[in-house]
């Protein structure tokens, strides 16, 4: 076997799912149990259970600093979500765990953003950006839509600054870069987030 074939061999064995990413389930059992929730059984979320959801709440827990109580609560609703998105065939096998942590964690933070410590963030964010003449929740709204075509890092940048509140010196502990590099990152956010927040109102007023 050639170094090339040999490369290829080890790239497709390293997409191969692995049962841990998917509850311990195999494909095969995953639609069993899919079959099964179609009927009414809802032994699949039973498994869910005793494989994921209390790291997810863990998870949850470390990451925002909240309560153990918020974070069950939160990835309760989650459950509600996967399971309605696996009726509906929206979910797939591939790596569950990390789609139901993901799907946890855009719960809470949309949950957070009601609360008027986030209003006040992006209250500041529109005001020193000259955007305060245009209607708040229309902001929020195309904002969700920037975010959607953007990179993971640009996604958590947003989320951690603007949503969640934390401030530059925070983010950059967190992610082991200077203040001076991640104040950097932050205004190629923000510059981004404007050219694009622009590019999608002229669009939608043409």
């Amino acid at each position: 076997m050639t170094a090339s074939n040999k490369s290829t061999s080890e790239s497709k064995l390293k997409k191969i799912p692995s049962t841990k990413d998917n509850f311990g389930l195999t494909k095969s059992e995953f639609d069993a149990y899919i079959i099964k929730l179609g009927n009414g059984d809802e032994s699949l979320f039973t498994q869910v259970f005793s494989t994921h959801f209390h790291d997810s709440v863990a998870y949850l827990k470390l990451k925002f600093n909240i309560s153990k109580d918020i974070a069950y609560d939160t990835c309760m609703d989650t459950m509600l979500e996967f399971r309605r998105k696996i009726l509906e065939g929206k979910i797939h096998y591939g790596n569950l765990r990390f789609l139901f942590t993901r799907m946890a964690l855009n719960n809470y933070i949309n949950d957070f953003r009601k609360n008027q410590k986030t209003v006040t963030a992006i209250d500041l964010f529109m005001v020193g950006n000259d955007l305060e003449s245009i209607d708040r929740q229309y902001f929020i709204d195309v904002v969700d839509k920037v975010l959607e075509s953007q990179d993971e890092d640009t996604k958590k940048i947003v989320e951690e600054l603007f949503y969640i509140g934390k401030n530059v010196k925070q983010l950059a502990e967190e992610t082991g870069v200077s203040n001076a590099t991640m104040r950097k990152r932050k205004q190629r956010v923000i510059d981004k987030l404007k050219h694009t927040f622009f590019d999608i109102i002229k669009s939608e007023r043409s």
